[in-house]
């Protein structure tokens, strides 16, 4: 997401991080060449040389912490923004519990509509996800605002019936009768 997001608006950026990326692990690898040379001849090195091995493996490690611990810190700490419903859409979508709860503490309200108005309820149902369905619905997720959910027999149980049950028998158009008076 984050290079998705660069790639379209700071293209600039994107190349100079990927190249000082690319540079950093290479230097990395470099350095244990020449470490290992060093240590084998003359036994020893210099405290700066470990120190700079040790500011860029700090920088490197921060290129394989996954995107979702990203998400989860960001929202602890700086809250849900702007687009919070849509995250908590997102995280109910893909089954990403962790989130959707660090969102629902964030102040996110488990009702909200997200992406095309769809609950995060109704999407987690939607993509089969029993166990974040069954905690939005235990955090206040309006089951009938979540017909995807129907489809699980724990939540059709609790729900409204639908109203929608004017289906047409026999699998033909069903014509309105019409009553005319001849005078």
């Amino acid at each position: 997401m984050v290079g998705f997001a660069l790639a379209h608006a700071y293209v600039e950026w994107l190349l100079v991080g990927s190249a000082g990326a690319l540079v950093a692990h290479v230097w990395v690898i470099l350095f244990a060449i020449l470490a290992v040379y060093r240590l084998s001849s003359n036994g020893s090195l210099p405290t700066r040389d470990w120190a700079q091995c040790a500011a860029l493996v700090v920088v490197l490690t921060t290129f394989y912490i996954p995107y979702g611990c990203w998400q989860y810190a960001t929202v602890a700490v700086a809250g849900a923004g702007h687009d919070g419903a849509g995250q908590l859409w997102g995280a109910a979508a893909e089954d990403q519990q962790y989130l959707a709860k660090a969102l629902l503490d964030a102040g996110v309200p488990v009702n909200a509509p997200g992406l095309d108005g769809e609950t995060a309820l109704n999407a987690a149902c939607r993509n089969g996800h029993r166990r974040i369905a069954h905690y939005l619905h235990a955090r206040g997720g309006d089951l009938d605002n979540a017909p995807k959910c129907r489809e699980f027999p724990e939540f059709a149980s609790k729900m409204k019936p639908n109203a929608a049950t004017d289906a047409p028998r026999g699998g033909r158009p069903q014509v309105p009768s019409v009553t005319v008076e001849v005078h």
